[in-house]
């Protein structure tokens, strides 16, 4: 659910597969990024975690997405011989005993040439040392001797709304909406009581952020 801000202040992939996907690669001619490799990884959600995001000039509640590598020899995943990206089997049941929820969809994907669109959650790129796996949201920009991100806030926060949406993930539970608004408003209280501008700023971003939250809430409660 999307919140039009107020003007204030302010405003100054499977478990245990990864066997074959390091080879996978674009068919199409592609320049080769000068960056580390970096392995497969999927995006987990755990019940409770939400927040609310600053999307352009607006604010958006929803679920927070962390990405977990099949880093081998990190946290639990286990080392593939001549692989990259290890077998994340056990680590992701381990994370799904602690409440976390794999995403789907990493593998419906296409990879075309270099910062061209990806389909799908995971993106790759061949790197001058193997294959760099990135969220689609970030994208290559090359600049004279080296390799800079750009990042789509906007695109992950709409694609991580459209999973409430879809019901790949449930909507968020009253009293995990009541324990970060606790959050929201303890730091604008804490903003609130420096008495200077750039705090009274930060102050309006939480207190806005805690309006929308509570609108969010209520429009829930009320479905």
């Amino acid at each position: 659910m999307a919140v039009r801000r107020k003007s204030s202040k302010a405003a100054a992939a499977s478990p245990g597969a990864g066997l074959s996907r390091d080879a996978a690669r674009p068919t199409a001619p592609q320049e080769l990024l000068r960056l580390e490799p970096r392995p497969w990884f999927t995006l987990l959600h755990h019940i409770a975690q939400w927040d609310v995001f600053t999307v352009g000039d607006g604010l958006t509640v929803a679920p927070r997405l962390v990405e977990f590598y099949y880093q081998a020899g990190v946290s639990g995943v286990v080392q593939l011989r001549k692989q990259l990206s290890g077998d994340a089997t056990s680590a992701l049941a381990w994370k799904g005993r602690q409440g976390w929820r794999e995403i789907a969809g990493a593998d419906s994907r296409t990879v075309v040439a270099f910062g061209a669109e990806v389909r799908g959650y995971v993106g790759v790129y061949d790197g001058h040392k193997g294959p760099i796996h990135v969220p689609r949201w970030r994208r290559p920009l090359r600049l004279p001797g080296r390799v800079r991100w750009e990042y789509d806030t906007e695109g992950r926060v709409a694609f991580a709304a459209s999973l409430v949406d879809s019901g790949e993930i449930a909507p968020m539970l009253p009293h995990v909406g009541r324990a970060l608004a606790l959050t929201l408003r303890g730091q604008r209280d804490k903003y609130s009581s420096r008495r200077d501008a750039r705090n009274d700023a930060r102050a309006d971003i939480y207190s806005a952020k805690l309006e929308a939250l509570e609108a969010y809430m209520a429009a829930r409660a009320a479905a």
